[in-house]
């Protein structure tokens, strides 16, 4: 190891170190508040379920089974658990994915007016392809269209498991952190409640994770590395046409590669040209197409309503840089002069970060990492049940989840901490530096703890290598 990388690492593992134990402070601070925003019926049945399907996997554990068929077994579990999950409350798209929905039916009839002008595509066409999906299982299926969605949403979420699992086994080369990658990827409250949320990251992620194994295989084989770095920008690609965050990775990756690669400059320069060529290309070829075609009026990463919006909405103090009802109806006002709205939402960021108290922008950006990070489901909770009237709900659920869902978050963020410093290779260090990509950028920009849904796999990969660490210190105290 080189003594620069080295000296990244040590910051890298401080950061991480700093970061996780905020996030767990505030994950116990909810897990208190939630004893009060759930009755005892909702706590014991979800309690129950997560109980059993925790034995199941053990009995799968214990079994005289092959590893193969253990895998496929857990998987099983992890399947049931969304089924059950999708059952117990009838869910339909609300807030912006209904209006994605709404638009789709209407383009099915011919009227392309959300995607043109003020439209909402128009504001936004990085959620073009989301809605280009819905209006196919619409098109496909009229009347099941819900159903069929929610069909694929427990499937790429069944393979993003697997994947995470295969992930790990790269990544740690120990099958017993492998294992314990994919039981707490099979367990992992936000897969299990984003089944039933109709966002586009659920299509996403699947390409997400899948372009991290092909970089990581890449690094470690002998062979057709370029070819792999290749494909993984392939798949980033295909991702970002869904969740339009993928640049955070891309970034990460040409860091990584500088940073950690052992090859000379001309091989890292051509393993950066391979990773992002497909990537850019995918993006640029698509967009213009979309363009040329009239399907949309502007590139898919530039909308009618300039991007430095969101990061106005992420400087209010007030709201925490949630969504609010007073950026939005500035916004609102100004859409018809883009130049003009662009500079005046600079002089209003401006005056919030620089005018401010050095010591209140501190504690603003404190709250803002706290609050973006601390709910164990991502959110999930709240976007399945979100409009739902009671009737639809078999066993009603607090909007930020239910306690045993944040218990296992808390545990993981303890698992993360434990294995801190305790992996000998670099590879964990791709994690640290996507993660803290991740942070800084929600930290800039508007606060929703739905967005860390896309980058939430790495919490499972994270709390499987402090596994063994965590287990230990459990036997410790068990034995005093």
């Amino acid at each position: 190891m080189s003594d620069f990388s080295h000296v990244i690492n040590k910051m890298l593992d401080k950061s991480i170190k700093f970061i996780i134990l905020i996030i767990l402070v505030s994950a116990c601070c909810v897990f208190m508040a939630l004893f009060f925003r759930n009755t005892i019926k909702s706590i014991l049945m979800c309690t129950i379920v997560v109980i059993l399907a925790l034995l199941s996997e053990y009995i799968i554990l214990k079994a005289d089974f092959s590893y193969k068929v253990k895998v496929l077994m857990i998987l099983f579990v992890s399947v049931i658990l969304k089924i059950i999950w999708n059952i117990n409350t009838c869910s339909y798209p609300n807030s912006d994915f209904k209006v994605m929905y709404d638009i789709a039916g209407d383009m099915i009839k011919g009227d392309f007016s959300g995607m043109k002008g003020l439209g909402y595509i128009a504001r936004f066409p990085h959620l073009t392809f989301t809605v280009k999906y819905m209006l196919f299982i619409k098109f496909l299926a009229p009347y099941h269209n819900i159903l069929i969605m929610k069909m694929i949403n427990i499937s790429f979420s069944t393979v993003t498991v697997f994947i995470v699992y295969l992930i790990a086994d790269i990544l740690f080369e120990n099958k017993k952190k492998s294992m314990a990658a994919l039981i707490i990827a099979s367990l992992f409250p936000t897969f299990i409640t984003y089944t039933a949320v109709f966002c586009g990251e659920n299509i996403a992620m699947i390409f997400y994770v899948l372009s991290i194994y092909l970089f990581l295989k890449s690094w470690y084989s002998k062979r057709n590395k370029i070819i792999l770095l290749f494909v993984s920008g392939v798949c980033l690609a295909v991702g970002n046409l869904f969740r339009m965050v993928a640049l955070v990775m891309l970034t990460i990756y040409c860091i990584y590669i500088l940073v950690y690669s052992k090859k000379s400059i001309i091989y890292r320069l051509s393993s950066i040209i391979a990773i992002i060529m497909p990537y850019l290309l995918i993006i640029i070829i698509i967009s213009s197409s979309l363009q040329k075609c009239r399907v949309t009026e502007r590139p898919l990463w530039s909308g009618s309503e300039p991007k430095i919006t969101n990061i106005l909405k992420g400087t209010n103090f007030e709201s925490l840089g949630m969504w609010n009802e007073r950026d939005a109806q500035f916004v609102e006002k100004n859409l018809g002069n883009y130049t003009k709205l662009i500079v005046q939402c600079r002089n209003k960021i401006r005056h919030r970060i620089i005018d401010q108290p050095k010591l209140k922008v501190m504690f603003f950006y404190m709250i803002k990492l706290c609050s973006q990070w601390c709910v164990g489901d991502f959110g999930g909770c709240l976007w399945t049940q979100k409009d739902v009237c009671e009737g639809n709900i078999i066993l009603k659920i607090s909007m930020i989840g239910t306690p045993i869902f944040q218990l296992m978050f808390i545990i993981m963020l303890v698992s993360i901490l434990c294995g801190i410093k305790k992996e000998s290779s670099n590879k964990i260090y791709l994690l640290y530096l996507i993660f803290l990509g991740y942070v800084v950028l929600y930290l800039i920009t508007e606060n929703q703890s739905r967005y860390g849904y896309i980058v939430s796999w790495i919490f499972v990969l994270l709390a499987a290598s402090g596994i063994e660490s965590t287990l230990s210190i459990l036997k410790k105290i068990k034995s005093l």
